[in-house]
């Protein structure tokens, strides 16, 4: 491992851990979230902690990246609109917002997203580009949800997650670059983990849960137009596939 994915994924890792701690107070105040039928506790846990993986992984693997010239494209619109996801998710978290309204929002911050994407990372080049983007605006929009439904249960989301974050960081085997800001995703998810693990004593939240789906989508777009489609849907395919099932 490189010296520039090493140093993304330990200041991720630390990040997001340290921030998580340092919060704590405050989703106890604020973000509990009460236990239901799909809950594996039966406790209010406080939720938030998706803030620290969401900060780690912007904070970490966005300069880290820029300054080893491995800078993923549109960047800058991630870290946006990556928090910009996260403001959403703190408002629903506080207070419950209409689904309509939810997802609407969504939409437009994954439509954002692909539409500040460079014209040539296409899945699907025997599809009119439009075709494909309103394709891939659809499945943004079912994995961003399923990645917040997943977060329901202690350490589900980072064992879905971290695996494809670091097959993506380290280049897959080889078959494309190496990735920074996928190791420093990673990093910020085993931080969380560290709280996280059974049994839990915070869960992502809606802050956090969306946008960690939103970066997970978007490195899995990433894939699917470097390398290959068939990787892009293996590598989440235990994760989409039990949330798909069980909804």
């Amino acid at each position: 491992m490189s010296v520039p994915l090493m140093l993304a994924f330990a200041l991720a890792f630390v990040m997001s851990w340290g921030l998580i701690r340092l919060l704590m107070p405050l989703f106890l105040a604020y973000a509990l979230a009460r236990p239901n039928g799909r809950s594996s506790h039966k406790v209010p846990v406080p939720q938030g902690g998706g803030a620290g993986v969401i900060l780690g992984t912007l904070l970490a693997g966005l300069p880290v990246a820029s300054m080893a010239g491995m800078s993923p494209p549109a960047n800058e619109a991630l870290a946006l609109l990556a928090l910009l996801m996260g403001i959403l998710g703190a408002w629903d978290d506080i207070r419950p917002l209409g689904w309509r309204f939810r997802l609407a929002s969504q939409a437009l911050i994954i439509g954002a997203l692909l539409f500040l994407l460079p014209e040539n990372l296409q899945v699907l080049p025997f599809l009119p580009l439009v075709v494909e983007r309103a394709l891939a605006l659809v499945l943004g929009l079912w994995f961003v949800n399923l990645t917040n439904f997943m977060d329901g249960i202690d350490g589900l989301l980072v064992i879905g997650l971290a695996p494809m974050a670091a097959a993506i960081g380290l280049g897959f085997f080889g078959l494309v670059p190496p990735e920074p800001v996928a190791m420093a995703f990673c990093g910020a998810l085993l931080g969380f983990l560290m709280m996280n693990r059974p049994p839990a004593r915070i869960f992502a939240g809606d802050l956090g849960a969306l946008s960690i789906g939103l970066i997970a989508a978007y490195l899995l777009f990433l894939v699917a137009s470097r390398t290959s489609l068939a990787a892009a849907i293996l590598l989440p395919l235990y994760f989409v596939g039990d949330a798909t099932v069980t909804l």
